[in-house]
């Protein structure tokens, strides 16, 4: 089992899902350029308002995407799956016991899929 995708502790680092588009404008192939890694990129957000979840929403939250528009879901799976198996960490409040996400996602093969070792995992336990 993937347990290392559940890692809660602080760190001074974080991992990221990138696609290459290899697009010749696009920012994505310049992590693959290994003449460029010396640069430095900075991650800024999140911005807006998001999925306006708040901690009394109740009911059914439906979401639809494809290939890396799941990565906008992937932190909110991790913290209902937390919360689902009692190991989210108590300083985070907690959704209410009628919520519920459903999130559909699909990817042209599985081979090009992203996160969904993880959804594979939380769809066992939940």
């Amino acid at each position: 089992m993937p347990y290392h995708l559940l890692d809660t502790q602080e760190k001074n680092n974080f991992d990221m899902t990138i696609k290459n588009y290899e697009q010749p404008k696009g920012i994505s192939p310049r992590f693959f350029d290994e003449t460029l890694n010396s640069e430095t990129y900075e991650v800024q957000g999140p911005m807006g308002k998001g999925l306006g979840l708040s901690t009394d929403s109740t009911g059914i939250h439906m979401a639809f995407t494809a290939g890396t528009g799941i990565l906008v879901f992937i932190d909110l799976v991790a913290r209902i799956f937390l919360q689902n198996i009692g190991a989210l960490p108590e300083k985070y409040e907690r959704f209410q016991e009628g919520f519920k996400f459903i999130l559909y996602v699909s990817f042209v093969d599985k081979p090009s899929s992203c996160c969904l070792e993880m959804c594979e995992l939380v769809h066992d336990f939940c």
